[in-house]
């Protein structure tokens, strides 16, 4: 008989750590072969404004330390919705990261956003 064959694993979503350090980070994602940034995204103890918005709005932590945006996140392209986002701790160089995840009408991606 054929050997079993197994359908590979579904990808996960990295472990949240709670809330993100305050600070600017600069929002980005790859696209083909190409860094795209989206703009800015600020965190200040339990608020943030951006990617465009100049407004400051509460954001709360919930089940699995996902950060629920309050008032959204204004500039994202149109069609894109927010489906989680994570604090996920330091990148190779120890840059505090936030991992946003979303879909268009297509498709399920993600953006980094990195502490400048």
């Amino acid at each position: 008989p054929p050997p079993e064959q197994r359908a590979a694993p579904a990808p996960t979503t990295p472990a949240g750590q709670g809330a993100p350090p305050s600070g600017v980070y600069t929002v980005g994602k790859i696209s083909g072969s190409h860094y795209m940034v989206l703009g800015k995204l600020e965190f200040q103890g339990s608020n943030y404004r951006g990617l465009s918005g100049t407004t400051w709005h509460p954001y709360r932590i919930e089940g699995g330390n996902n950060i629920v945006f309050t008032g959204g996140l204004r500039g994202m392209p149109d069609g894109w919705r927010i489906t989680e986002a994570r604090y996920v701790g330091g990148d190779t160089q120890g840059r505090p990261v936030v991992v946003i995840y979303y879909e268009t009408g297509r498709s399920r991606d993600r953006m980094d956003a990195i502490r400048e």
